[in-house]
């Protein structure tokens, strides 16, 4: 009696075993599936991406403020044309900030020092127009043609209590070049060429003398009869 009940004991502890492993396998293939689908890193490092449009800032750049005075200068011809006496123009101009408008600077003194490729530099002084104008009337000389010719200007307002310098990579410049000749025609005598003038009738033919007559007849003089 008692050996069977013992037999239907472990036959019962063997079954509840078999049993307790499949639920365990169970479980696990559950906790498995449900924490697959989530990256373990999911979340560190990688935050999510925003884009935030602001129309109330300005990124252009600010506008310079323009200086108190300011001077410039220019060759009115790049590439003169060298001859006897000629001459190169350059003009330069001295203007204040008046309220952030340009204003000529009249009567300044202006001093062009042109500096040859070769050779000793010629100064020049004018007085500026009533638009901060100034014109230099430069002759050239051999040593500019082919060669750059740079010119500087300083110039001092009238009261001599304002000053501007156009020097260095602003300085004016012209390279001189040979004039080429401008060849003039030959006078032709008047008609065919290689046929002489003649005085009346057609180029080249002289008329022959004939008598008087009609269709070059000579004519007839008429005899009286009695």
């Amino acid at each position: 009696m008692r050996s069977r009940s013992w037999n239907l004991f472990r036959g019962r502890l063997v079954l509840f075993f078999k049993f307790g492993s499949v639920a365990f396998l169970f479980l696990i293939s559950v906790l498995i599936v449900a924490c697959g689908g989530t990256s373990p890193t999911a979340g560190l490092g990688s935050p999510p991406v925003t884009l935030t449009i602001n129309l109330n800032r300005n990124f252009a750049s600010p506008t310079p403020t323009m200086p108190p005075y300011t001077c410039a200068a220019w060759a009115t011809e790049s590439s003169p044309a060298y001859y006897q006496n000629a001459v190169v123009q350059v003009y330069a101009k001295y203007v204040q900030n008046v309220n952030g408008n340009p204003v000529g600077m009249n009567g300044a003194r202006a001093q062009a020092t042109v500096i040859w490729p070769f050779g000793v530099p010629t100064s020049f002084t004018v007085t500026t127009l009533a638009d901060g104008l100034a014109v230099f009337q430069v002759p050239l000389q051999p040593s500019a043609v082919g060669h750059e010719t740079l010119v500087s200007v300083s110039f001092t307002s009238q009261d001599g209590q304002h000053s501007c310098t156009v020097s260095g990579s602003q300085d004016a410049f012209f390279v001189a070049i040979y004039a080429s000749p401008t060849a003039s025609p030959s006078p032709s005598p008047t008609g065919t060429p290689g046929a002489n003038p003649s005085p009346t009738g057609s180029p080249g033919v002289n008329p022959s003398p004939s008598p008087t007559g009609t269709f070059g007849f000579p004519r007839k003089t008429p005899t009286a009869k009695n």
